[in-house]
């Protein structure tokens, strides 16, 4: 197994699988691109 780290290059596929993951059962959210990148931001993951 390789680990890496997190950077700027994963963050678009991040986003989208956060949205499709949380949009879906058991959470139902309704999570759209502009506000899930906001929150990747704002918690400064990369």
């Amino acid at each position: 197994m390789k680990i890496l780290d997190f950077n700027k290059a994963f963050l678009e596929a991040c986003v989208h699988l956060y949205i499709e993951t949380f949009n879906a059962a058991p959470w139902n959210d309704h999570w759209d691109y502009e506000t899930a990148l906001r929150r990747f931001i704002k918690h400064q993951v990369f």
